[in-house]
């Protein structure tokens, strides 16, 4: 059919503006009349007018069809990428190059390790953060958790809290149909194996062998392998986390009968983890906001714990301090014990250490001097 053919759907005339060129996917629905209508309407929607950036999508469907057994879908969302066609149909968007694809193709799966700080960087997030920039850490932080959305929805509700803090509510849901859409793009071509890859990238791929090699990899196996060692990986994160549950929730036993939290502050961001409870030790929270710890302390000791803090942060020595608290509450003095370190943690630095109530203590001392003086 030509282009003023009146049997040529008006879905391929649109596909063209938007694409330059008809991908055969809305050929293989010509068999069924007024799908190809639909199934365009369908890309419009949940693609092109999709409100995620252009190349962001493009690179993102690029990544997950990875995890599609059919070549096809690689090849032509590749293809969207380099330029041959438009990524995400977006003139305005910059193609990528050959060589920064296949640098996004051959980027590893995260082990259990990785991909636990993965889920922790995007959790730290203060506010929601716009989409980033496309080959930054912030980027593959993100693919990496919605990968693990893409394969494992129900199991993994870690994964869809990280990307939900990361960059908002609005953003998720958007991203989650996004998601949706490839889902469908990989059924179809997996339901219709036959479609034929177009002459534009079999002339790319023939042009470079080594982007062919990672495209065209005749193992249909090793596609299912790379999705199964994600889930392997997925599986040994549950049993460390179901393990550092057990061995936290004994931690906190043992410090709250003691009277003693554990804590650590990141450098950086000044945040504040705790094991334990506070509550439980002194009566009062003693562990809220940086500013709220410092008004809980005595004002005469206020500077030195201050300076001590500081110079524990910058690495200067160990940091140890004694120094009273004031119940906001009650105004009841207590004293509290302070010891800790700085440690390095894959390139974060953070302070961590333990806080004891010697309250009964430092009474007790008060009362021996007062004996002896007597």
């Amino acid at each position: 059919m030509t282009a003023g053919d009146p049997l040529r759907p008006r879905a391929f005339f649109e596909c063209e503006c938007y694409f330059g060129i008809v991908p055969n996917f809305f050929y293989s629905a010509s068999a069924a009349p007024g799908l190809i209508e639909e199934l365009w309407a369908l890309f419009k929607s949940s693609y092109m007018d999709c409100p995620l950036p252009s190349l962001f999508k493009e690179r993102l469907s690029v990544h997950l069809s990875r995890f599609c057994e059919v070549r096809y879908c690689i090849v032509r969302h590749v293809g969207f990428l380099i330029g041959e066609g438009r990524p995400a149909g977006d003139p305005k968007a910059r193609p990528e190059t050959v060589e920064q694809v296949i640098a996004l193709v051959q980027r590893p799966l995260p082990d259990a390790n990785a991909l636990a700080e993965v889920f922790a960087r995007l959790e730290s997030h203060e506010e929601p953060r716009d989409i980033p920039a496309p080959g930054t850490q912030a980027e593959f932080d993100l693919f990496d958790a919605v990968t693990v959305m893409f394969l494992e929805p129900l199991r993994w509700g870690r994964a869809r809290d990280a990307v939900r803090r990361a960059v908002g509510n609005c953003t998720f849901e958007v991203l989650t149909a996004f998601l949706g859409f490839v889902r469908i793009l990989h059924f179809w071509t997996e339901t219709h194996p036959e479609l034929a890859i177009e002459a534009d990238m079999l002339a790319v791929l023939e042009k470079h062998q080594e982007l062919a090699r990672l495209l065209l990899d005749p193992s249909d196996a090793e596609r299912v392998k790379a999705g199964e060692a994600l889930r392997q990986t997925l599986s040994k994160l549950e049993d460390v986390e179901a393990s550092l549950r057990v061995s936290t929730e004994t931690l906190e036993l043992a410090l709250q009968s003691a009277g003693q939290f554990a804590w650590e502050v990141d450098r950086d961001t000044r945040n504040i983890i705790v094991t334990g409870d506070p509550i439980s030790a002194f009566g009062f929270d003693v562990t809220r906001g940086e500013e709220q710890r410092f008004r809980r302390v005595h004002p005469e000791d206020l500077h030195r714990v201050r300076d001590a803090y500081e110079a524990m942060l910058a690495g200067k020595g160990p940091y140890e301090i004694e120094h009273r608290l004031i119940n906001p509450t009650t105004r009841e003095t207590l004293w509290a014990h302070w010891t800790g370190r700085l440690v390095w943690e894959r390139g974060r630095a953070k302070l961590v250490g333990i806080t004891r109530n010697i309250t009964a203590r430092k009474q007790a001392e008060s009362l021996s001097t007062r004996a002896k003086s007597a």
